[in-house]
């Protein structure tokens, strides 16, 4: 699940489970407990975590949640500290996100968790940023970095090490699902073709896609092309062991440019003209390119979701 993914699921479920599980802190989660008028500490603490996280793979912060340390010496969510009134907590949030850092971190979002009336949770993401490194302001004028679960001060060699980095691609598996056959009697043969989708703003080269797709789906023996071909997106990789992930990769020859789909694989499909809801697509995956971290992850798409996208009238 992606951070953005995250963020959209929070609820108040998600705090209950925080609290029973005593959730740790660490890279991708802070805890905060807050006065409604986001007082100067923090607005200080706003700054450092905006800072660190975009300077760092990005976080949340889940503000009236207290957190203390563990047996183990870790941090970890102990107490709701609920927030009243909320609205004019999440706007003092939005009124200050513009001045937490120099430069502006793009993308930060604020959302409310409401448990009675104008009561409750708020929760904040912070996208990790290309276009860094950013200081934290409001009177903290540093630089920092998020490690395990603190927001620590950037040495002067790291600092000058991100005003010298590139643009990064963010590669995740994206798909589209098309009609390949109308049958007569309303049947369709459809088609989920599979892809390495770059969300980022650098280009990547020289992809790798590794994919076990879970039954009652599996592989199109016709790749891209359909019926009577094989072509495929990327060149298949043979392993030399047995294993239930499919692999494609590609040279240093195949660049993936920000927004773009790179269209892999695909998957074929029947859906009857009576039925309303078919079986989850569930994709275990891995990609990387050249220079980039593997990232690991499961597409998920839902029967209703496949269904809604091969029957939407064609315009």
């Amino acid at each position: 699940m992606s951070l953005h993914e995250r963020f959209e699921a929070l609820d108040l479920a998600a705090i209950d489970v925080f609290l029973t599980d005593r959730q740790e802190e660490h890279i991708h989660l802070d805890f905060k407990t807050t006065n409604p008028q986001l007082g100067r500490d923090d607005r200080k603490n706003l700054a450092e975590a905006i800072s660190g996280f975009s300077n760092s793979e990005g976080g949340l912060i889940v503000w009236g949640v207290e957190a203390r340390q563990n047996q183990e010496g870790v941090d970890c969510a102990c107490e709701k500290r609920e927030i009243s009134p909320l609205s004019l907590f999440v706007s003092k949030l939005n009124q200050y996100t513009g001045d937490a850092t120099t430069p502006i971190v793009e993308g930060v979002q604020h959302k409310k968790i409401v448990a009675t009336n104008d009561s409750g949770f708020s929760v904040t993401l912070v996208p990790p940023s290309d276009g860094g490194p950013h200081m934290a302001k409001l009177g903290v004028d540093r630089y920092m970095k998020r490690s395990g679960s603190q927001f620590l001060k950037m040495e002067h060699f790291e600092v000058n090490d991100m005003f010298g980095r590139r643009k990064r691609p963010i590669l995740l598996l994206g798909w589209r699902a098309t009609i390949t056959t109308q049958i007569g009697n309303g049947d369709v043969h459809f088609r989920v073709v599979l892809g390495v989708e770059n969300s980022g703003r650098g280009s990547a080269t020289a992809p790798f896609l590794s994919l076990r797709i879970r039954p009652p789906y599996q592989l199109s023996q016709y790749g891209l092309d359909g019926s009577g071909g094989h072509r495929q997106g990327l060149p298949r990789l043979v392993s030399g062991r047995e294993t239930p992930e499919v692999q494609f990769g590609g040279t240093a020859d195949v660049v993936i440019h920000p927004g773009i789909l790179h269209e892999v694989t695909a998957i074929d499909g029947y859906l009857r003209s009576a039925q309303e809801n078919i079986d989850d697509l569930i994709i275990d995956y891995s990609v990387t390119a050249e220079d980039i971290r593997m990232h690991s992850d499961v597409l998920r798409v839902s029967g209703a979701d496949l269904v809604a996208v091969i029957r939407r009238p064609s315009t």
